[in-house]
């Protein structure tokens, strides 16, 4: 059975306070920017999102870190091991793991 991730992002209410926000399942976002799901190790929410002052017409910035073994490494490698991702609304950084752990 395949597991049901989502990631939470607030969404801005008109109190400017988020409210309980909406879902965007990972899947989703991975198969919006053709990467698969099970290769993700880490999922961020980023920008307007993250501090609700989102709207409905907002795209999703996420931040996506995958196995260093995933068949998409091996691109991000030839790119210093991140990408950038645009499709349709959400705009994806995507980085290999060891990439990442090197970074902090």
């Amino acid at each position: 059975m395949a597991s049901k991730r989502h990631l939470k992002a607030p969404l801005a209410s008109s109190s400017a306070a988020p409210s309980s926000g909406a879902v965007i399942s990972l899947d989703k976002i991975c198969s919006t920017l053709k990467i698969p799901s099970f290769d993700v190790i880490h999922a961020f929410v980023l920008g307007s999102r993250l501090w609700g002052t989102s709207n409905e017409e907002s795209d999703y910035d996420v931040y996506l870190v995958i196995k260093n073994d995933a068949d998409f490494a091996s691109h991000l490698s030839s790119q210093k091991g991140f990408a950038s991702i645009h499709s349709a609304n959400i705009d994806g950084l995507v980085m290999v793991e060891r990439e990442y752990t090197g970074a902090f």
